[in-house]
């Protein structure tokens, strides 16, 4: 089931950025295809759970779910507590033709692990339950008026990663200290229809927040940024096949580590430029 947290995101740069494009190429099993997800777009994941949506009222619509939960093994490895997340949008016609979508999404997981220590008197083992959570916050609107198409967003929260919530990797938990790391994305997409033809231009940035002991850990460069430009070009040849050719910049920026001495190492860089052309045929 489609979480809640990250739709406005994914949903404008479905629509605007690359519908049938491939824009950032995806680096793990998600698929080949990831447009701005992972520089800006928060995408929503897939779980088990239970989802529910109350009828449209006067272009209101509340969304609520229920989520089998995610462990950011192995350092906070229980949750003993499903995943709630929900949605409050709003939708509305301008005109004949025009629509102004406005969407607030949101998440909370409560998260814990079992630490063992030895009682210095008895020494027997102790153990003791320890208690985090994740959480996220995320917003965007889209708007349509005549050929212009125009959508923005963005998303804070701890521990939810830089591509999609809850993801589990080294950004997004310290393996040393087992702090959890807080991000925050924005993007940006416009395009232009001009009947069976559609142009579109976007750029965003997923950033991570350094943790103290970041500054302090000499053998570690955080990654601080990953930012991405787009540009991309449809034609509907017919009603069933669209060409396609679009073109991706990913630039990621690390924070540098610390030397032994304290003065700081320049965080590495990494540019790619990916260029995508292809047909899609679709029924």
């Amino acid at each position: 089931t489609f979480g809640w947290f990250g739709r406005m995101s994914t949903e404008i740069d479905y629509k605007y950025g690359h519908p049938y494009g491939v824009g950032l190429p995806c680096t793990d099993e998600v698929g080949p295809a990831c447009g701005h997800i992972g520089t800006g777009v928060a995408f929503p994941g897939y779980s088990a759970g239970f989802a529910y949506s109350t009828p449209q009222i006067g272009g209101f619509q509340a969304n609520v779910g229920l989520y089998d939960p995610i462990v950011l093994a192995p350092e906070w490895s229980r949750a003993p507590l499903v995943r709630p997340e929900g949605a409050l949008t709003f939708e509305t016609k301008l005109g004949g033709a025009g629509l102004l979508k406005l969407g607030v999404e949101g998440l909370y997981q409560p998260l814990g692990r079992v630490d063992e220590s030895t009682d210095p008197v008895t020494g027997a083992a102790v153990k003791t339950n320890q208690k985090t959570s994740v959480w996220g916050a995320s917003g965007g609107a889209r708007l349509e008026i005549g050929p212009v198409r125009l959508g923005i967003s963005a998303y804070r929260g701890r521990g939810i990663g830089m591509t999609y919530a809850l993801q589990k990797s080294t950004v997004s938990v310290s393996s040393t200290t087992r702090e959890i790391r807080t991000f925050t994305g924005v993007y940006g997409q416009g395009a232009l229809v001009f009947g069976k033809l559609q142009v579109g231009a976007g750029a965003g940035v997923a950033s991570a927040d350094q943790l103290t002991s970041d500054r302090l850990n000499t053998g570690l460069s955080v990654i601080h940024q990953q930012i991405g430009v787009s540009a991309s070009l449809y034609y509907h040849a017919t009603e069933s096949v669209v060409l396609g050719l679009d073109y991706f910049r990913f630039m990621a920026r690390w924070y540098g580590a610390p030397r032994a001495d304290y003065s700081l190492l320049p965080g590495e860089k990494q540019d790619l430029n990916f260029i995508n052309a292809g047909v899609t045929y679709h029924w």
